[in-house]
């Protein structure tokens, strides 16, 4: 492949992505490191709940007017604006509707007015309590009867009145206990 910029060969290099908010971050983390720049120095994560439904907030969300926005699916969009790039993932819950945000920002200041920014749209129907989730991940195991697994894993076969046991990136989880 040739850099159409000064004719330089560089080695084509190839990253699979399962959306399309990861294509287009990684295009732009690539060209800035070439140019020599620094994009979005600056990362967040919003967590948040809210007793609303799920596409009313994020309808919302994506309609304003900071932002330019694409709905990738009924619980997710991206936004972008100048000096900013985020995803926004829902999900629906009986009562309520969880939300995730990663914010790609300039600077603090961009990433803090996003924040508040789809914050307000929640307003009053924000869930301000305590509340925990169990952030789950598997990939295919290599043994039958086992998942082999990275990330934050919670083993629940164990009664109530133990306490849960953290699994580490390389343990595998017993599917049988």
């Amino acid at each position: 492949m040739i850099n159409d910029r000064n004719d330089k060969r560089y080695p084509l290099v190839t990253k699979h992505v399962y959306r399309v908010s990861d294509l287009v971050l990684y295009d732009r983390f690539a060209r800035a490191l070439e140019d020599g720049i620094a994009r979005y120095p600056v990362f967040r994560e919003l967590r948040f709940a809210a007793r609303i439904e799920q596409e009313v907030l994020l309808d919302a969300i994506a309609l304003d007017s900071a932002w330019r926005a694409e709905r990738l699916s009924i619980d997710s969009a991206i936004l972008d604006a100048e000096g900013m790039f985020a995803t926004v993932y829902g999900s629906r819950k009986a009562d309520y509707c969880s939300f995730r945000v990663y914010i790609w920002a300039a600077d603090v200041a961009h990433a803090e007015e996003t924040k508040e920014r789809i914050l307000a749209k929640a307003g009053s129907t924000r869930i301000t309590e305590a509340m925990f989730s169990i952030d789950w991940h598997f990939s295919a195991g290599k043994e039958i009867g086992g998942l082999a697994g990275k990330g934050r894993q919670v083993r629940l076969g164990k009664p109530a009145r133990q306490a849960l046991v953290f699994q580490g990136a390389n343990d595998d989880v017993d599917v049988h206990a």
